[in-house]
């Protein structure tokens, strides 16, 4: 097999979505993941079910749901036998001929998948083109958000999947309402909302299409012999600082910035996508949570966030390690820290002493040692030209 299986989830998952079924619960994974390595029903262990429960009704149903859900293919009905075949089948055409074509919403016509959140697949975004014919079928980026059903489940369960539902909920909101404060703004660095909708399962929010390129393309990841320039790394700052300008101007703090929530237009222009975890700055809540200590190493993510505190420097940090990245070519995850929890990665590079200083200001473990604003950040910038 030459794919995941997470990777098929998301991918059946969509499909489901398509014929309004349910997604696939943790038992129908179980299955087919016990199914998957030719297991009998009779030692399949699928939790909170008998082998019996799952022989005779779990699995059957789960065979016409697949079935359903895969007719497009014309693969035919899917059993315990055939399913692996089918599948993998289903998926290599599907890699072949992709989304193309299909309708969505009733008015949106699919162009192309760009991306999804995690094989837990709160979201999927599209390329899609928009069905009214007076607006000149305008391309539109489409991102929606997914619900959980909660049937055929135990209590625990559906609590369980309420809980999530209620927070994929409040990041649908969050987003649409920081899409809407910035467009207000006329911020040239932010998405433009265009449709959406939020009524019961449907929640969705699009955007104008930007034609660009994902940041995460151009930065190194573990290649440090294409590691960028000094001058290079300072003119992406600067441009990632007006971000956060416009950013500290809309009282907003993103709290993902990182090299796949960047984009690069054709004019160089830098776009920040996904908002879903962006908060209002809340001058109390900073005073309260300055001096946690603890460090969430090994991401592009200020370590008082790890503990949910956040200040403007936390998205500071973000934009300090992006550009470590880029200098280095080492990811995050791979940097190494003192046993104080500073960043070591000055020996990886020879740099100017004050740019090497403004950038370890940036990541600096303790929010009170890092620069508090932007503005701050781009006065030191100044010196140094």
């Amino acid at each position: 097999m030459d794919f995941k299986l997470d990777d098929l989830f998301i991918f059946l998952d969509y499909l489901l979505t398509l014929k309004e079924l349910p997604s696939l619960d943790y038992r129908e994974k179980e299955i087919i993941k016990q199914n998957w390595d030719d297991k009998i029903y009779e030692f399949m262990n699928i939790p909170g079910c008998t082998v019996g429960f799952v022989k005779s009704k779990l699995a059957p149903d789960l065979w016409k749901k697949l079935s359903k859900a895969l007719c497009r293919y014309e693969i035919g009905k899917i059993n315990k036998k055939n399913m692996r075949d089918k599948l993998i089948k289903a998926y290599k055409i599907y890699q072949e001929l992709g989304l193309k074509g299909e309708i969505i919403y009733e008015e949106f016509k699919i162009i192309e998948f760009l991306d999804s959140s995690d094989s837990q697949r709160k979201f999927n975004v599209y390329l899609v083109e928009y069905l009214d014919y007076f607006k000149c079928k305008s391309k539109l980026v489409l991102k929606e958000f997914l619900l959980k059903e909660e049937n055929k489940r135990t209590e625990n369960e559906n609590q369980r999947i309420e809980r999530e539902n209620e927070r994929i909920q409040k990041e649908f909101r969050r987003e649409l309402d920081f899409l809407i404060h910035f467009n207000y703004l006329s911020c040239p660095h932010i998405p433009k909302l265009s449709l959406y909708q939020d009524r019961g399962n449907k929640m969705y929010l699009t955007y104008k299409w930007i034609e660009s390129e994902k940041l995460s393309k151009y930065i190194p990841d573990n290649q440090p012999n294409n590691s960028w320039s000094e001058a290079e790394v300072i003119a992406l700052l600067k441009e990632l600082l007006n971000i956060l300008v416009w950013l500290k101007k809309g009282q907003t703090i993103h709290r993902d910035i990182k090299p796949s929530n960047l984009i690069r237009t054709p004019d160089s222009r830098i776009v920040l996508i996904n908002f879903e975890k962006a908060t209002r700055y809340n001058i109390q809540e900073e005073e309260e949570r300055v001096d946690q200590k603890t460090h969430a190493h090994g991401t592009y993510i200020a370590p008082e966030q790890a503990f949910g505190f956040t200040t403007f420097s936390s998205d500071i940090y973000s934009v300090g390690i992006i550009c470590i990245q880029a200098l280095t070519g080492i990811p995050p995850k791979k940097l190494k820290i003192t046993n104080t929890g500073e960043i070591i990665w000055t020996e990886k590079v020879k740099l100017a002493s004050e740019i090497e200083g403004i950038l370890n200001k940036m990541v600096c473990r303790s929010v009170k040692d890092r620069y508090d604003s932007p503005e701050e950040l781009l006065q030191d910038l100044k010196k140094i030209e």
